[in-house]
């Protein structure tokens, strides 16, 4: 197929032309070429694990980490739409692995890279079910909110993304013990609480914040605000049962 032909590709459910989202090794065209063909021509008619196959012998002859990371990220999606969510979570973290930040063409796969970053960000256990951390996480969280522009994550994905790391910030404040980091917690849940002033998962996050830096006044402000929207009671009692309902516990020194 010559460059022309291979230019009015269409890419899937993206709406561009090949030679706008690819930029990876092959010259020839002919990885993307395949790649377009078992996403949009062949998707609903191969079975996933010859699709599966095909794309991975894609990403090993593929030299471009970006592009790389794209075919892993495709596969994660195929895994994701079969409701295989423990397998979609596999290839998103061996996609996450290969993003390469200083390429050129990472600009190309920014969108991708958000999106493995939002699937990754508050995961609980990892692919073979061991615990994370809020430190494991806080990578995700923070490349999804600070590459999540332009469209690429909903209003709601972002107040989420705003909530993980404030909960990031606030386990470094009970670590190291210092209260810059309850400061940026407080920012980090500030924004969420402004995306939804009523959001409870929000008021608790602003009342651990305030919590951690001794500012009572404040403190028993968010704690009367979750007494009156926190319908189920669930929020209000964690914060009572933390910091009293005077806000007279604890601070982070």
């Amino acid at each position: 197929m010559c460059e022309g032909a291979l230019r009015k590709k269409i890419h899937p459910e993206e709406g561009v032309m090949i030679f706008q989202w690819y930029g990876g090794s092959d010259n020839t065209g002919r990885i993307p070429r395949r790649m377009n063909e078992l996403l949009v021509h062949l998707r609903d008619t191969l079975p996933l694990e010859t699709l599966v196959r095909e794309l991975e012998a894609l990403a090993q002859e593929e030299q471009d980490p970006n592009m790389r990371a794209k075919i892993f990220f495709e596969i994660g999606r195929l895994y994701g739409h079969s409701g295989q969510y423990g397998m979609d979570l596999r290839f998103f973290e061996k996609a996450a692995t290969c993003f390469d930040l200083l390429s050129a063409s990472f600009q190309l796969v920014a969108q991708e890279y958000v999106r493995v970053a939002f699937a990754l960000a508050g995961r609980g256990v990892d692919v073979g079910g061991a615990p994370l951390s809020q430190f494991d996480d806080a990578p995700h969280v923070l490349a999804a909110l600070l590459w999540g522009d332009q469209g690429r994550l909903e209003k709601i994905d972002w107040e989420i993304e705003c909530l993980h790391l404030a909960a990031f910030f606030r386990e470094c404040a009970d670590v190291f013990r210092h209260p810059l980091f309850a400061q940026l917690s407080l920012i980090a849940a500030a924004r969420a609480h402004h995306g939804d002033s009523e959001e409870p998962s929000g008021l608790l996050a602003l009342a651990h914040a305030y919590g951690r830096l001794g500012d009572k006044v404040n403190l028993r402000r968010v704690i009367e605000m979750l007494k009156e929207v926190d319908f189920t009671g669930e929020w209000y009692r964690a914060a009572v049962e933390q910091w009293g309902e005077e806000g007279d516990r604890g601070a982070v020194s």
